[in-house]
């Protein structure tokens, strides 16, 4: 008897069980009825969860009754349902497309895109993610307006020239401020795998860039990679193949062709022409020095969390072939984000990534082959390279280079880009954040040239290697003030300290005479001659104090002031501080009573902006002076001497004068 009941107490708590968890299933599509393949479908609050498959459906089982359902796609709104007593649950997602309430980044914080008192545009994981793009960069082209980005050359892994509202001056620098998760990122944003990129903002006038004082008169692009979240662990895989070919090809002349062109022409024809002609020869030299090339890319992303811990890792392989056979270029990144939750109040986290490029940038013998005679022969009977094919001494193969290692030139980057940062919110309304940065650079360019390549021509080989290593650290504190005051009025306060140094380091060794080819540009010691060797050291280090203040009325008026305070190492004594002031004023004019009645403007604002930015883009040591250490040549008697030990040491004297470039913006516009 006491077992039966036993029995039935365990059929009843079994019950019980199966009564409170149950299967949920369904299918999810677009706006369009399309199914909706790699969807994410978990429970609220649990690891719970699956992915669709590719018609869309979806199969979650052990779902607790009273819970809620979180549909999640990237470029879809995120859909919340709650399941009650239902057990089929079909979803349609709607685009994400970029509203008024969406929060994007402003440089030391967040705001609504609706309540942006600067200019900024956005480009969205989703512009990225639409087609192939070697680099961060790249994904700007055409993206953002006011933005241009033109590629600096031909060469696979050449990098993207970014240009925000033009030019600001002849002589500095005018490449924007690229800040990566918070931290200015020296250099350009090409080694950042662009398939890691959750948004781009650009600030583009003063007051939007005034943040970033005596950096911002270039324009500041903010870079945001994408986080984990309280959701299940997602595996990914990104990845596509692609060949690229030329645009077009000159038609070139046959060998006849050229034959009758220097009869015609009353030029000598030589035996080797004339051999040529009546063997037939006709090459086509443009042809052989250009291939089809491809690019392809892999990328495989780990992403996940709950609600304490949230992480996002992925590791990318990029690789591309270019349409000249000695030029090509491969990049390895590991990025790892990190997000832990100590406790409610306390918050630590980190972005780190490890890159590595190597460009072989080659030689381009294209223009070689557009010179060279048809009526020459590249190779022999034997298939061996005839270095003079014509009968031109001064004329060289072009297919020389194009041997193995008779020509290397390449360049070897590595690179660790880490942020790791600290949030308290010492009470409900006040937020500090630590920021410490490291940005390591480890670069190795090696050239060598044979001698049989068409820059040596039979005389010795010559090889070049460069080290350069740089170390960035950036240390930053901010403190942020949020508090509504009834429902009319609104305040957000930012202060900052900062502090950013860099240190550079060069070495370089130019050499001739090397004992033995296949050295290459290793152990260049053993080299008879040497035309070059150096080393640099450049400092440079920078300060500074930063406010800002939101204020809305009636989420009408709203105005942002911004005062900048930096010192930086680079300019003279009297002249290392600048002050940047900014102010801003927008008035959202669809949210006024007398508009409520009117279909015409769904959102119409009026923004009026004034902002002082900088620029001191110069090199670090130009307004200290220094001295000419260049070798002068003197002829006595027929014989060159120099003349360094005989002549003083020339000195010029740097512009202690100088300032930094300062920028005066003023913006009127409606939105």
């Amino acid at each position: 008897m006491q077992k039966l009941l036993l029995f039935f107490a365990v059929l009843i708590v079994t019950a019980s069980s199966a009564m409170a968890q149950k299967t949920v299933t369904g299918k999810v599509t677009d706006e369009s009825g399309e199914p909706l393949p790699g969807v994410s479908v978990f429970v609220q609050g649990t690891t719970i969860g699956t992915v669709t498959s590719v018609d869309g459906d979806y199969t979650v089982s052990g779902v607790p009754e009273q819970s809620t359902l979180i549909f999640s796609y990237i470029g879809m709104i995120t859909q919340e349902i709650e399941i009650s007593d239902q057990t089929t649950i079909n979803v349609t997602l709607q685009p994400d497309a970029i509203g008024l309430d969406e929060v994007i980044a402003i440089g030391y914080g967040t705001e609504q895109r609706g309540s942006i008192t600067g200019a900024i545009s956005s480009v969205t994981t989703d512009d990225i993610q639409e087609m192939p793009v070697t680099s961060a960069g790249n994904a700007l082209q055409g993206r953002a307006a006011g933005v241009v980005a033109l590629q600096s050359g031909s060469r696979p892994g050449d990098g993207v020239t970014i240009r925000v509202r033009g030019r600001r001056s002849l002589t500095a620098d005018n490449n924007p401020l690229f800040v990566v998760d918070g931290i200015p990122y020296s250099g350009n944003i090409n080694d950042i795998n662009p398939k890691d990129i959750k948004s781009m903002e650009v600030l583009k006038d003063a007051s939007a860039t005034a943040i970033y004082g005596s950096r911002g008169a270039n324009g500041v692009i903010l870079v945001t990679t994408t986080r984990g979240g309280n959701m299940p662990t997602t595996v990914s895989y990104n990845g596509y193949y692609g060949v690229t070919s030329p645009l077009g090809e000159p038609t070139m002349m046959t060998g006849p062709e050229f034959y009758q062109l220097k009869v015609d022409g009353g030029y000598s024809i030589t035996d080797a022409d004339q051999n040529a002609f009546e063997r037939g020869v006709s090459t086509d030299w443009a042809d052989l020095v250009i291939s089809n090339g491809y690019k392809q890319s892999h990328q495989v992303g780990v992403r996940g969390g709950n609600a304490k811990t949230a992480f996002a890792m992925s590791v990318n392989y990029y690789n591309e072939q270019g349409i000249i056979e000695t030029q090509d270029f491969t990049r390895k990144t590991f990025r790892l984000n990190l997000d832990h939750k100590i406790s409610s109040r306390v918050k630590v986290g980190t972005s780190t990534q490890i890159s590595d490029k190597l460009q072989n940038v080659g030689t381009n013998g294209y223009g070689s082959a557009l010179a060279a005679s048809p009526l020459a022969e590249p190779y022999d009977e034997e298939g061996n390279i005839i270095y003079q094919p014509a009968s031109d001494p001064l004329r060289w193969n072009p297919l020389a280079d194009y041997a193995d290692n008779a020509v290397i030139n390449e360049a070897d980057d590595f690179r660790v880009f880490a942020n790791i940062f600290g949030e308290i919110d010492i009470t409900t309304n006040l937020n500090y954040r630590m920021n410490y940065g490291v940005d390591y650079q480890k670069n190795r360019d090696g050239l060598f040239e044979g001698s049989l390549s068409s820059a040596r021509q039979y005389s010795s080989p010559r090889a070049r290697k460069i080290h350069v290593n740089e170390l960035v650290t950036t240390f930053e504190n901010i403190l942020t003030y949020v508090k509504d005051i009834n429902e009319d009025h609104s305040i957000k306060a930012t202060g900052l300290f900062s502090v950013q140094e860099s240190n550079w380091e060069e070495t370089r060794l130019d050499v001739e005479d090397l004992p033995y080819e296949h050295q290459l540009f290793h152990n260049l010691g053993t080299a008879e001659t040497v035309r070059e060797y150096d080393s640099y050291l450049s400092e440079w280090g920078i300060m500074s104090f930063m406010g800002r203040i939101n204020y809305s009325l009636k989420d009408k008026y709203l105005i942002t002031l911004t005062g900048r305070y930096d010192g930086s190492s680079r300019l003279a004594e009297g002249n290392k501080w600048g002050f940047f002031p900014s102010a801003a004023a927008l008035w959202k004019i669809s949210n006024e009573s007398f508009m409520e009645n009117q279909n015409l403007f769904s959102d119409l604002r009026l923004r009026a902006s004034y902002g002082v930015t900088g620029n001191t883009g110069i090199d670090p040591y130009q307004t200290r002076g220094g001295c000419l250490a260049q070798l002068i040549l003197l002829q006595a008697d027929q014989v060159l001497v120099t003349a360094l030990e005989k002549l003083p040491i020339l000195t010029y004297n740097g512009n202690h004068r100088l300032l930094p470039i300062s920028v005066s913006t003023l913006e009127l516009g409606n939105q």
